[in-house]
């Protein structure tokens, strides 16, 4: 029994491996935000429960803060972007 399919099929690709190609960098992506975020919070935290500045040269206070904020920035990008697959 011959194919019912078209050459032009076979260059179509499936839609389950077209779903896979766009949520690829998305979660990349996400995995290097979640990544970065986590590992920066748990040595803000490491540094700052050692009373130790976060950022040499400024006040302990201070470098926590701002570090804990980019880190907490960056997890809700990284939940984001695995929001988008």
């Amino acid at each position: 029994m011959a194919s019912t399919r078209s050459p032009s099929d076979c260059a179509t690709p499936p839609q389950s491996l077209g779903n896979l190609v766009e949520a690829t960098p998305a979660v990349f992506a996400g995995a290097v935000f979640a990544l970065f975020g986590l590992g920066l919070l748990v040595w803000t935290a490491v540094r700052a429960r050692h009373r130790r500045p976060v950022y040499e040269g400024a006040a302990p206070g201070r470098s926590a803060t701002v570090a804990a904020s980019v880190a907490v920035a960056s997890l809700a990008l990284g939940l984001w972007c695995f929001s988008r697959v």
